[in-house]
């Protein structure tokens, strides 16, 4: 992954007794096979010290290619890594280990070949002229507004969701990566293993798939905040109050993943988003970012090997020492990595800093962090904390915290502000299981929701975890009951289909966001209430008041006469053609009609033909909407259902009858 300012800052207390990592050799020519046996060599005579090989890919950027042969490594193999260098940023290619030179040397010639000028895939309808996507664009039904951020895999827009009309932000694969099926696979990974997450700090994903023209895409929910990293940048450091707060609830979110067999990996000050809130010093921390997380067989942390090639293995700052190693992972090195974010968080120094991407990574194996009094000794950061953390950064994974919960155990000690309010992830995991009634009376007594929303909240819950709708379906259905007195459109899903193999565990606050009823702010109140209720902490009356105190009414109003607006753009009038409803679908658009219109030579072929040929249809999905358009006359479909159906079908490249199998749909005949 790119490092950003990842060299601006070195430390003044280097370790004289430790032992000199030496620069990488530069190579006039890329390095062959030959090269790399010589190499490999090197390593085995110098065991923990690596051999490098530096050759230049281009004027301004080079290659380098490393390898580390380690004391007891069984059957002589090493660890090899191969990185880009380019204006400062290090780019970790991948990691592998091996004792053959050979599969060494086709992995490095694989690399070169995919970073050659001019091997990005050519996607004129979508790529505008420079990397990014034309504004105005529509992604199966979501239009592309304007670029907020970038990354190693992929770019992020602030988009429209023109079926439910809510602001969006829409993830896309790099186009430079789009002809890598390893980069594609990923992508696709990171929105299977977000989908699942649904916590207030963690961003909830509504949607992932392909578009049209092949393009990998991840929507998820629009949240404006800033990176830790902006953070520091203006701050230097936090004080420990404000540190405590920020990182029990990264705790919180890593919890939430671990308990479901997700390991995030790339865990960096970028990747801690910070919302704004705007009471006084509270803020909403959210993870994101799980492009190269590991999701774990039967949600346990089982041995899972990171050496794979062009397995991208993480930001080098804050790299594990076992993932530095290529060696498999589970829980606690996102605890590792956790502590290095905390350790600079604290004291604005980092924890342990190369000249160079090679020497970070061999400090993180081999060198002790330095203590607090030696890089910032005016802080005075209390002992209890730097024991706290420096536990985090143990070689071991076995003397580090044994899981998240047991770290954030430690935290809440520092802090007597969070005492009162405790919020432990052993708590949270019943809280969010078992605590709906706590979160109906709350916002029942606080007068946010009418009891009929509320009652049918509970329902449309029941939907989801009887796995016969979706998290988006039930949001809408609760978006349609809140309108009309708490009454459930049930002739809307089948009474015994099912969505889905796995059933995620979804919480009432969560379908409430999800049907923009409340906010994510209201959402973690109602998790710390109610743990204060359960720990006799506070009585439910005064729950109920410091809900007020914290959240005046007008903002449940707000939300009420937004989501009534929002379920009047929704309604849809009967489609008068396949095409016009392809189109209310957000498949195709008033311009894509347009142009096929024009391509129409004999003024006699179905527009459905020419918008096949211009790549925005797939046959199966022309013929699932000529099926619901007979449907619609026959009154056996809802305009809303044809439309899901629709997007389906395009989505996941299927007919009709698969796609109301996986929507567990049993329409009547």
């Amino acid at each position: 992954m790119p490092l950003q300012d990842s060299f601006s800052r070195k430390s003044d207390n280097q370790d004289s007794a430790a032992p000199r990592i030496p620069r990488p050799a530069k190579w006039p020519r890329v390095p062959t096979l030959e090269d790399l046996e010589f190499s490999y060599q090197r390593a085995k005579d110098s065991p923990e010290i690596p051999a490098a090989m530096l050759w230049k890919r281009t004027e301004s950027s080079n290659f380098v290619l490393s390898v580390t042969f380690e004391k007891g490594t069984n059957a002589g193999e090493a660890t090899w890594v191969m990185q880009a260098e380019e204006m400062g940023d290090n780019v970790v290619l991948w990691s592998f280990r091996s004792r053959e030179a050979s599969v060494i040397h086709q992995l490095m010639e694989e690399a070169i070949e995919s970073l050659e000028p001019g091997k990005q895939t050519d996607d004129s309808d979508m790529m505008s002229s420079g990397s990014g996507i034309k504004y105005g664009t529509i992604i199966d039904h979501y239009e592309v507004r304007e670029e907020i951020g970038s990354g190693g895999m992929g770019v992020v827009y602030k988009g429209r969701d023109q079926m439910f009309d809510r602001t969006v932000a829409l993830k896309v694969l790099h186009g430079k990566l789009l002809s890598d099926p390893l980069s594609k696979k990923r992508f696709e990974q990171e929105g299977r293993a977000t989908i699942t997450l649904v916590h207030p700090n963690l961003i909830s994903v509504y949607h992932y798939g392909f578009s049209s023209s092949g393009h990998p895409f991840i929507v998820m929910e629009y949240v404006d905040g800033h990176g830790l990293d902006k953070l520091l940048d203006n701050v230097k450091h936090l004080d420990v109050e404000e540190f405590v707060d920020i990182f029990l609830q990264a705790c919180d979110a890593l919890g939430h993943a671990h308990d479901r067999g997700i390991i995030h990996r790339d865990l960096k000050p970028s990747n801690l988003m910070i919302v704004e809130t705007g009471r006084k010093k509270e803020r909403l921390v959210k993870i994101v970012d799980f492009g190269i997380s590991k999701i774990l067989p039967h949600g346990r942390f089982a041995g899972q090997e990171l050496t794979s090639a062009g397995d991208v293995v993480g930001s080098p700052l804050y790299m594990s020492p076992e993932q530095c190693k290529g060696l498999s992972l589970d829980g606690r090195s996102d605890i590792y990595s956790l502590g290095c974010l905390m350790y600079q968080a604290i004291s604005g120094a980092l924890p342990f800093l190369g000249e160079n991407a090679l020497q970070t990574l061999s400090k993180h194996i081999c060198d002790p962090p330095p203590s607090f009094d030696q890089v910032v000794p005016n802080l005075n950061i209390p002992k209890e904390l730097q024991d706290v953390i420096f536990k985090t950064l143990e070689k071991e994974p076995d003397k580090r915290h044994a899981n998240v919960a047991e770290l954030r155990v430690e935290l809440e000690k520092l802090s007597s502000k969070t005492k009162s309010l405790s919020l432990t992830t052993t708590t949270l995991t019943k809280v969010t299981s078992s605590a709906t009634a706590g979160s109906v009376h709350i916002l029942m007594e606080a007068g946010a929701l009418p009891r009929a929303t509320l009652e049918a909240a509970v329902n449309v819950q029941k939907l989801i975890k009887e796995g016969k709708v979706t998290l988006t379906q039930a949001a809408d259905l609760l978006q349609k009951a809140h309108k009309n007195d708490g009454k459930i459109e049930m002739d809307r899903v089948s009474p015994q289909g099912t969505i889905h193999s796995f059933v995620v565990d979804t919480p009432l606050e969560a379908v409430l966001v999800e049907a923009g009823l409340i906010s994510n702010a209201v959402w973690r109140s109602l998790l710390q209430l109610q743990a204060a209720i359960r720990n006799q902490e506070m009585s439910k009356d005064d729950a109920v008041e410091e809900f007020k105190k914290r959240h005046p009414t007008s903002e449940a109003a707000k939300n009420k006469a937004a989501s009534v607006e929002r379920e009047k753009r929704v309604a849809m009038s009967p489609p008068l053609s396949a095409v016009d409803l392809l189109k209310q679908a957000g498949i195709v658009t008033e311009e894509d009609i347009e142009k096929a219109r024009t391509l129409d030579q004999d003024k006699g072929a179905k527009l459905e033909r020419h918008l096949i040929t211009m790549g925005k249809l797939d046959t199966k999905t022309v013929l699932a909407s000529y099926q619901c358009m007979t449907m619609l006359t026959q009154k056996r479909l809802k305009v809303e259902q044809a439309i899901i159906a629709l997007n389906f079908c395009q989505r996941s490249r299927v007919d009709f009858t698969d796609a109301m199998k996986e929507l567990g749909w049993e329409l009547s005949s």
